[in-house]
Formats: C-alpha cells, sequence, structure tokens
C-alpha cells in the first residue's frame, strides 16, 4: 500500500485519552518508504555493485539515506516508546505490548525464514540462519566463557539464565535449550500480566496495524529482490540500535516499581 492511505485500523498515536502502539507510527505509505530505502550502512558497502552505485555517487545515496532512514521520526523520535518510558502505564496497556510484540516476534520467524531461502549468497544465508536459530532458541557458542552453556530455570533478578543466554558467539556448535528460546521469554512476562500461551502470539491476537507491519516485513525483508532485502535489513537495524529498548526497560522499571510481582526485564 503506497497511495498513502493507511490500512483499516490504522490511526495516529499518540491521540488523547488513547494509549499508542508500537507497531501504529507511521502511515503505511511511510513505513514502506522506511524499510524500501536504500542501504548506506559501511558494513554494506560491498553491496554498491548489486545496488548499481558508483563512488562518485556514494556522497548524494549516503546523504539520502540518513535524511530518509536515520532521519525518520520512528527512529529519531518514537512517540510510542517515549510515552511508554514514563512508567504511568495501566496493566491493560503493558499487556497490549506484550501481546502485540508477540504476535511480532512470531510472524517475524517468517520473514527471517524467507530472509534465508532467498539470501543471495552462501554468506548471507548463514548470516540469516544465525539471526532464526538464536532467536528459536539456539545459544551461541561464545568460546571465552568459563563456564560450558547448560539448561536449567533461570533464576536472575532479570528472569534469564545468562549461563545460557549470550549476545556473543555464533550458533556454529551451540546448543538448542528451550528456555533459550525469545519467544519464551516474552511468555514469562506475559504470565506475570495474567496473559496465557492461548492469549498471545497467534495471528488473530494481532492489531491491524502490527499485520500491517509484519505482512510488509515479510514481503520487503524476506524478498528475493537483493536491493530490496538488504534496504529493509539497514532500516529495521537501525530503528532497532536507536534507543528505543532503553525506554522501554525504562518504562518497565516504573512498572514494577508500582507492582506487587515483578515483570522480569530481561529480554
Amino acid at each position: 500500500e503506497t497511495s498513502g492511505r493507511p490500512p483499516p485500523g490504522l490511526r495516529a498515536y499518540p491521540r488523547k485519552g488513547v494509549a499508542p502502539r508500537l507497531f501504529a507510527q507511521m502511515p503505511a505509505n511511510r513505513l514502506l518508504v522506511l524499510l524500501l530505502a536504500p542501504v548506506a550502512a559501511s558494513a554494506f558497502e560491498q553491496k554498491l555493485l548489486i545496488a548499481g552505485k558508483t563512488a562518485a555517487s556514494w556522497p548524494g545515496f549516503a546523504s539520502k539515506v540518513n535524511r530518509v532512514v536515520l532521519g525518520h521520526p520512528v527512529v529519531t523520535s518514537n512517540a510510542y516508546t517515549k510515552w511508554f518510558q514514563e512508567g504511568a502505564v495501566s496493566d491493560a496497556e503493558a499487556r497490549d505490548l506484550i501481546v502485540q510484540f508477540s504476535v511480532f516476534s512470531n510472524l517475524f520467524l517468517e520473514a527471517q525464514l524467507a530472509n534465508v531461502i532467498n539470501a543471495g549468497s552462501r554468506e548471507e544465508m548463514r548470516e540469516g540462519k544465525e539471526i532464526l536459530a538464536n532467536k528459536l532458541g539456539v545459544v551461541n557458542n561464545n568460546h571465552h566463557r568459563h563456564h560450558p552453556a547448560r539448561a536449567r530455570e533461570p533464576s536472575l533478578a532479570d528472569g534469564l539464565d545468562h549461563e545460557i543466554v549470550t549476545t556473543e558467539g555464533t550458533i556454529e556448535g551451540g546448543i538448542f535449550h528451550f528456555r533459550a528460546g525469545h519467544y519464551e521469554w516474552l511468555l514469562d512476562i506475559g504470565e506475570t500480566l495474567g496473559l496465557g500461551f492461548d492469549d498471545m502470539g497467534k495471528r488473530r491476537h494481532g492489531a491491524p496495524t502490527t499485520l500491517h507491519f509484519c505482512g510488509a516485513l515479510r514481503v520487503v525483508y524476506g524478498s528475493e529482490d537483493p536491493e530490496t532485502a538488504l534496504a529493509a535489513l539497514f532500516a529495521v537495524k537501525n530503528w532497532a540500535a536507536a534507543g528505543f529498548w532503553d525506554e522501554l526497560i525504562e518504562g518497565w522499571k516504573g512498572i514494577n516499581a508500582k507492582r506487587d510481582t515483578r515483570v522480569p526485564v530481561g529480554f
């Protein structure tokens, strides 16, 4: 959808008296502009030949990407996460976030699998498998750790067992643990908020805006066209790295300060 008309149910947030939603930050056409923007990170400079760019055109190309992607409001000033950061969130609003994020988390697996299937090289295929397998529960094999990974129930305050969770290393030689699956951490959060397994993660639980976002992600991030897939990867990674996680964590800390039962924030 690039006509400028948002899909049914898409609304501008925040709106007086209505909590904003994480996946409803921009009209549909702007969402696709963000995801379809050309790649501009130094890590992808070797892809310039694929994108048909030359060294002479690179400065203008990078400038456009900085303006369109890195300067996009959802990257520079995410209205939802700034609202959530204040911590003045009801249990119902917290549940809404977890339910919608659980739908995204599950449907992202479809997009990631498509990204692996449509990879343009063995290297890119393996990079995609790193992400997919880790999300499903394959623990990164980090040779620098002093203790081998072993499966046991989480016992730390953040709800994660750091003996089986690490952000460093590779899935090559890693070990699968059910408890290391990212979705299982969302289930743990949901349980503390009164959500059961049947209340989360299914397409039927998704708001129109969430499903629209996931659908667009499946099309562009999992695209067979290398330019489109790389552009989507760049846009999504910069969106995720822009700091909204810090704002969400601050919000959860505020929520926990008011609750008798703490919500695990390790995820």
